[in-house]
């Protein structure tokens, strides 16, 4: 499968909120902090996906990208650089923020493909460590991670009041 890289860019909002939607229906049951108020509809989702382009676009050190397999968008993925205060030895590293694959391309190669863009590009941002999170729960996501390299260092905990 030929999967193509590049940013993302205004009018691949409507794939990409369609890609969107089905992120959000699937971490709704994920952390009760993300539980949705309503169900999404793809027009919010298009919107929130429009809005997210032109906002990366604009600010420095973030990144939108989208997988491109036989000119259909089938993944996206969200990174960035962040900057620590300046008594940390390390000032600024990369993060990966969301990703998510259509469901019908999982498993294909989408998400390792986005990553090692983000990787490429982080590196010629100087970049040497990167951070992500990813649910417990999320098996898959898990796995990919822990495949490509990363190591867990803590845990982040939830509590009900």
């Amino acid at each position: 499968m030929n999967i193509k890289i590049r940013k993302a860019k205004l009018g691949d909002e409507k794939e990409i909120g369609s890609l969107m939607k089905q992120f959000w229906e699937e971490h709704k049951r994920v952390d009760p902090l993300l539980e949705l108020s309503k169900s999404p509809t793809l027009n919010h989702s298009i919107q929130e996906a429009r809005e997210d382009i032109i906002s990366f676009e604009k600010k420095k050190g973030t990144f939108y990208f989208v997988a491109i397999v036989d000119n259909k968008i089938v993944g996206c993925k969200l990174f960035r650089i962040r900057m620590q205060h300046s008594f940390f030895k390390v000032r600024k590293y990369g993060f990966f923020d969301t990703i998510v694959v259509d469901k019908k391309y999982r498993r294909k190669g989408v998400a390792k493909t986005l990553d090692m863009e983000a990787v490429k590009i982080l590196k010629k941002h100087g970049i040497k460590y990167i951070k992500t999170h990813v649910y417990l729960n999320q098996k898959g996501a898990l796995k990919k991670s822990l495949n490509s390299g990363f190591k867990p260092v803590n845990y982040r905990l939830i509590k009900k009041i």
